[in-house]
């Protein structure tokens, strides 16, 4: 080989070189481009989602209509199989619901890597968590725990829940910095969005409810026998309604003074409320009188109830200056169908049927004359 054909090799072989470093470097250039473009996509997407679970949430004062955004949130920002929200009162476990529908009363125990996320207030990430203790006692159709990212919902500097995601899908790295990010910021709109729910049931039941007794208050009664009236109507259910009233409740009041009397109502309304089932209604229908609606309650049984409710209050002693003072109720007892079928005609029955226990002397329960 002589010296020019040594040359034209050098040339050709060092051209190739940087012809080989060239490409690798357009690779390597190119390749981060993707990771950024991949991680701009990311983020865009993130930020999207986040702002539209915010919309919802904003827009939401139903708690459980604010669970089911943050749980629909939760797994499609962190690309999970599962997600779940952990609602805390204290140091116990208050609510447990998941993406796949109800718990079925199941509420984890809040241990290991719950129990740092709610003590640390710190997201906690882990792999491999199949058999982990605080998932044992979930219900069979929920698959098996591998991967998992929890970060607390923080109120104020008062933990008051956690949120959670499980089982990162096309990844089987387990879930990263940037979905920790994510959720915490999610996080964040989660306690906001639960004060305003939890402030709205409060103002609601506040409308509804008599501030004295804690029982429901005259308008809600009305709405509810309304309601339940109809529902008998649909269903060929039976209906009964109570009227009680407090015998001799001025002379109570002017030998006793009138906070022995609100005493006495509030005894009252907690002996009504012991004496019912939880899916019958009580209420301050005004004054000292009261109402029960028995739902599913033939007359048998509603007159059964009422004698235990009389009976209840009969027995009770209310406390005034160091001596005991006792109170008694006279009941009406009117039933759907068989003495009205529409609202104002039960009242008018249970009323007629109070009137006759009063006029037997109190005490006692009666029902309306038939005929009349």
């Amino acid at each position: 080989m002589d010296r020019e054909d040594a040359l034209m090799e050098t040339f050709l072989a060092a051209t190739a070189a940087s012809l080989v470093a060239a490409l690798l470097a357009l690779y390597l250039r190119h390749r981060r481009l993707k990771q950024r473009l991949l991680q701009s996509q990311a983020l865009i997407r993130q930020q999207t989602i986040l702002s539209d679970v915010g919309s919802l949430l904003a827009s939401s004062l139903d708690i459980n209509s604010v669970v089911e955004t943050l749980l629909d949130g939760a797994k499609y920002l962190s690309r999970a199989q599962l997600s779940a929200v952990l609602l805390t009162e204290g140091a116990r476990v208050k609510t447990f619901h998941t993406s796949m529908g109800p718990a079925e009363g199941c509420k984890p125990r809040a241990t290991g890597i719950l129990e740092r996320v709610l003590k640390e207030r710190l997201p906690v990430r882990a792999k491999r968590l199949s058999s982990h203790e605080a998932f044992q006692g979930l219900p069979d159709r929920h698959p098996a725990i591998e991967s998992i990212l929890a970060v607390p919902i923080i109120l104020r500097d008062r933990t008051i829940g956690e949120l959670i995601v499980a089982n990162k899908t096309g990844s089987g790295e387990g879930f990263s910095s940037e979905d920790e990010d994510a959720l915490l910021a999610l996080g964040f709109q989660a306690a906001l969005a639960l004060e305003k729910a939890h402030l709205h049931e409060e103002v609601e039941a506040l409308a509804i409810t008599d501030g004295l007794t804690g029982l429901y208050n005259h308008r809600a009664f009305q709405e509810r026998l309304e309601a339940e009236l109809g529902r008998s109507g649909r269903f060929g259910h039976p209906l009964s309604l109570l009227m009680l009233d407090v015998d001799d409740f001025k002379r109570f009041n002017d030998t006793y003074g009138h906070q022995a009397g609100d005493r006495a109502l509030r005894a009252v309304a907690e002996a009504v409320r012991s004496s019912i089932r939880s899916v019958d209604f009580a209420a301050r229908y005004g004054g000292e009188e009261f109402a029960v609606l028995l739902l599913e309650s033939p007359p048998e049984k509603s007159l059964d109830v009422a004698e235990r409710i009389r009976q209840c209050i009969e027995g009770l002693s209310i406390k005034v200056d160091g001596s005991e003072a006792r109170i008694t109720v006279s009941i009406g007892v009117a039933h759907y169908p068989g003495h009205a079928r529409d609202r104002q005609g039960l009242l008018r029955r249970a009323d007629e049927a109070l009137y006759i226990a009063k006029q037997r002397g109190k005490n006692q329960v009666a029902v309306p004359q038939e005929g009349a």
